[in-house]
């Protein structure tokens, strides 16, 4: 199996409901930052989350943020959405799914991954046993454009067999 290839895809992190966490197994969130829950490289969030973050939490979904953002910016988000963050968490490498589990009190394979980068995200998820879901950018990336607009042109053809395998036609996308 490609380590890329995620379990599931949504649009956008707020088109997901817990019913729809409950019924793929996950008991506790990872969440990604940019292009995730907030816009690349910026304070302001997509549009929606800050509720839906505040609805899970009502409904008892346990929740962590894990990005490779520097510290400081992984703390202003956790502290605006009231959840805990690893920053700096160098994905896709293991150790910081494997702390945002232990943090929730719960198992990688109870833990639904949740980001918008296949190499990033998805990678780490998938090696640590978790659920992935991957969601669409909100927008195009202002930073280091060039490396996304690579980072996106070889994410193309796995997100193309995702949706073959799903029978996901073109106009169902989000």
């Amino acid at each position: 199996m490609n380590k890329a290839m995620p379990r599931y895809r949504f649009n956008r992190l707020t088109d997901i409901t817990l019913e729809d966490i409950e019924r793929i197994g996950g008991k506790g969130l990872c969440l990604d930052v940019d292009n995730t829950t907030a816009y690349d490289c910026s304070k302001e969030f997509i549009p929606g989350v800050p509720q839906w973050i505040e609805d899970m939490k009502a409904k008892g979904m346990k929740m962590v943020i894990l990005s490779n953002a520097v510290p400081k910016r992984a703390k202003w988000i956790s502290g605006a959405l009231g959840i805990p963050a690893i920053g700096m968490s160098l994905k896709p490498m293991p150790w910081g799914y494997i702390k945002a589990a232990r943090m929730m009190g719960i198992k990688c394979s109870e833990m639904v991954v949740i980001g918008d980068q296949l190499f990033t995200d998805i990678r780490g998820g998938n090696i640590v046993g978790a659920i992935t879901v991957f969601v669409n950018p909100a927008r195009k990336e202002t930073r280091n454009v060039k490396i996304f607009e690579s980072r996106r042109r070889r994410e193309k053809p796995i997100l193309e067999e995702f949706d073959r395998i799903n029978g996901v036609k073109a106009n169902e996308k989000g």
